[in-house]
């Protein structure tokens, strides 16, 4: 159950009580932004819900994609430091009036 229908069954979203935004139906009409909690299409698993069971489906996939990234700024670092000790120092610096 989502948590709009949690709060509409303790009426919490003031009216009648059956209206829901209009993100909880899967497929309304171009004219119409109104979901009802008896709407046949509504979602039946909240955002909160799809988000932590998609999350725990693909996390190998997240896992792996903030190692390379993890990688790619070390990789970086090293570049800059290269890059920084090759760059040749003045051997004097004339003074800037």
């Amino acid at each position: 159950m989502t948590y709009w229908a949690r709060s509409i069954r303790k009426g919490g979203r003031g009216g009648d009580g059956a209206e829901l935004p209009s993100s909880c139906c899967a497929k309304l009409a171009l004219d119409s932004d109104e979901c009802a909690v008896t709407s046949p299409d509504r979602h039946s698993v909240g955002c909160i819900d799809a988000l932590s069971a998609s999350s725990r489906k693909n996390a190998g996939t997240l896992g792996a994609i903030a190692c390379l990234l993890g990688a790619g700024q070390i990789l970086l670092v090293v570049a800059a430091c290269c890059l920084m000790k090759r760059v040749n120092k003045p051997k004097a610096c004339p003074p800037f009036y």
